[in-house]
């Protein structure tokens, strides 16, 4: 026995292992012969007043009897209430036989579970009592927890509606009064917000008695301690904790106790407003029975003003003049916010980078006094491509030779970096999914807006994909004028090349291009694609900058250098780039007639082809396309060693030119 209790001793901590030690003791004088005792408070018998061994039709007699004398709408002593929940439950045990089978002999009325492993949940019995007082006590061989969870606090602010105005820069500057409509939720007035449709069909709870709560009981057998007890006190599921339900509800609000409503308010919104500026409304928001008053929080979307930007109180506009102006004085007008026109002078040369600040021509302080703030022109500077006799002179006439060359440079290297950019930009649209799914079937689309404007190798295409699937991106060149095989018309194309890019899901796909994939363009030439049956690869904008055209054509692929007609056009903007070298293009006629030479073959890296081996040149090449931004070199030997036979340097200017190679 004494083994028996050090074993308990290592399991059991703190208050409760002396109270086992004590069950121990008891267990031991009574020869472990456990016999769980119902305490007075749960004995089901003796609240009914019937002996052990009624029968059935005798416990009906008496439970009749007993929630008669006890029943709260007679009886208004103190406990009456009470009495009646343990009649109840006295009641619901032994009038089922298993369950008082399991009560005689255990103490607890809940069904016994057949084969129910250890350590799962109990069987729980719900009732409708009120809240027992009981508290954690060692009695007989019982233990009894009582557990109630800590009250969640109910929100006590019905919730804010935001709204969001949109206004522009004149509206701050000058102070603007809206009109705002928005839809809250209001208290039915109906019913006041009590979900019914009369003031009588608010009744009491009948299974929490309007105390919001409902006790469960439920009891673990673990043997060698006895039985354990729980009761747990939770939120009332048929009232949710309110304590009342309704018998008819509200015919105008369906018992939902509020109503929504579109209401109109006015908001004010002050001279010099922060973009960030706010204005609440307390208790214009939406409301709720039992609840303050939400508010509206009223805010402001401010749309971009096309040349005037703003800081804080001061505006920033930006104003172009000429070189001449720079170098020679300017006068220029600016438009300001209210539409006034302030003229702006500058006598002295203006450098790069010039702006001229205008005191108190910003916008108006907020809570200021009437006080501005600045308002600074910044002027950008635009250079010509190139300077003219006629304007060299001109300048001459303020400035020395040295300065003029400076400026000549300045223009030089500008058009040299616009020209590289061009260079390095694909040609096509920006690259976005699209609202539109495309619906025609079997047709080939050109897109006039996206001409390839210089000569060049075509070496990467890029989409964006709606759906997973193949689309065939394609190159178009003009046919010649008059061109038509049915003897009239125009718009008439030919297909130069084309590839299919795969798109394994939606969203961006780059599909670059092997040696022997690549497409020969040259300026003018068209970017199209063929779209067949199925899923809609590419998707659209009906408006935008697109403008494409389209051709009914059955032939799922058709061969290079066919011509098709396109008739119809349609408004339309699809995610399509294409990303092109630029490149000579070199003929054996002079004047860029004839056929053009082919240079490029599987071996060649179109990355580092700088140089064309001289017995490819010598005696073929006539004349060279030359698009604006390169620079050719003509050498005595080849790799670019020896001196330099000829040279164009184009790198400067923006459009292509076609250039005679001497003879010799």
């Amino acid at each position: 026995m004494c083994d028996y209790l050090r074993v308990m001793a290592r399991c059991c901590q703190g208050v409760l292992f002396v109270q086992l030690v004590h069950w121990c003791l008891l267990a031991q004088v009574d020869n472990f012969a456990t016999a769980v005792t119902q305490t007075q408070e749960t004995n089901y018998y003796r609240i009914l007043g019937v002996p052990p061994n009624a029968k059935t039709p005798q416990i009906k007699k008496a439970y009749h009897k007993m929630s008669l004398k006890y029943h709260p709408d007679k009886n208004k002593e103190e406990g009456a209430e009470e009495m009646f929940m343990k009649i109840a439950e006295a009641y619901e045990v032994l009038s089922d036989e298993e369950r008082r089978r399991n009560y005689d002999n255990s103490g607890s009325g809940d069904k016994p579970k057949t084969g129910e492993p250890e350590g799962s949940e109990p069987k729980k019995n719900p009732t409708s009592s009120e809240p027992i007082k009981m508290h954690l006590h060692f009695s007989g061989g019982d233990f009894h927890f009582h557990y109630k969870p800590e009250p969640v606090p109910k929100p006590t602010k019905a919730p804010d509606i935001m709204v969001v105005v949109d206004v522009d820069l004149y509206d701050l500057y000058r102070g603007s009064e809206f009109n705002v409509t928005f839809t809250r939720q209001e208290i039915c007035h109906h019913c006041n917000g009590s979900g019914a449709e009369h003031k009588h069909d608010v009744l009491k709870c009948p299974f929490c008695h309007g105390s919001g709560e409902r006790t469960t009981l439920a009891c673990h057998n673990r043997e060698p301690l006895g039985s354990f007890w729980q009761q747990l006190r939770t939120t009332c599921d048929r009232c949710g904790g309110g304590g009342i339900v309704v018998n008819r509800t509200c015919s105008q609000c369906a018992g939902q106790r509020v109503a929504y409503k579109s209401v109109n308010k006015t908001v004010v919104v002050p001279a010099g407003a922060p973009d960030t500026w706010s204005t609440t409304l307390p208790g214009e928001g939406d409301q709720f029975p039992s609840m303050q008053p939400g508010s509206l929080i009223v805010s402001l979307r401010v749309a971009r003003h096309p040349n005037i930007t703003r800081k804080e109180q001061d505006l920033f506009v930006t104003a172009n003049i000429t070189l001449f102006e720079a170098l020679l004085g300017f006068q220029v007008n600016i438009t300001h916010v209210d539409n006034r026109t302030i003229e702006v002078k500058h006598k002295e040369v203006a450098q790069p980078g010039f702006s001229i600040r205008l005191e108190n021509e910003g916008m108006p302080i907020l809570n200021g006094g009437g006080a501005h703030g600045d308002m600074t022109v910044m002027f950008d500077v635009e250079f010509p491509k190139k300077l003219e006799e006629d304007e060299r002179q001109l300048l001459r006439t303020v400035l020395d030779q040295e300065a003029i060359d400076r400026i000549e440079r300045v223009i030089r290297d500008r058009a040299i970096k616009e020209n590289l950019e061009a260079l390095n930009r694909p040609v096509g649209h920006e690259l976005r999914a699209r609202a539109g799914y495309e619906t025609f079937q079997f047709v080939n689309v050109i897109d006039e807006t996206l001409r390839i404007p210089y000569n060049g190798v075509l070496l990467e295409w890029s989409i964006v994909a709606s759906f997973p699937g193949a689309v065939t991106l394609q190159v178009w060149r003009p046919a010649p004028d008059g061109f038509s095989s049915d003897g009239g018309g125009e718009n008439w194309y030919t297909l130069m090349g084309e590839t299919t890019v795969e798109a394994e899901r939606a969203g961006p796909v780059r599909r670059v291009l092997e040696r022997t994939e690549a497409i020969i363009c040259e300026a003018g030439d068209v970017i199209g694609w063929r779209i067949d049956g199925g899923e809609a690869v590419l998707s659209y904008d009906p408006f935008d900058q697109g403008r494409v055209r389209f051709t009914r054509s059955p032939l799922p692929r058709g061969e290079l250098g066919r011509t098709e007609h396109f008739p119809y056009p349609v408004g339309r903007t699809y995610p399509v780039q294409a990303r092109i070298m630029s490149s000579v293009v070199a003929y054996e006629d002079r004047g860029c007639s004839g056929e053009s030479l082919d240079f490029i073959d599987a071996d060649s890296d179109l990355c580092k082809m700088r140089y064309v081996p001289g017995e490819a040149v010598k005696d073929r090449v006539r004349s060279l396309a030359v698009a604006g931004g390169l620079h050719v070199q003509l050498f005595a030997q080849c790799g670019g060693s020896g001196p330099i036979i000829k040279e164009f340097d184009r790198r400067a200017e923006p459009s292509p030119a076609c250039i005679d190679l001497p003879i010799a």
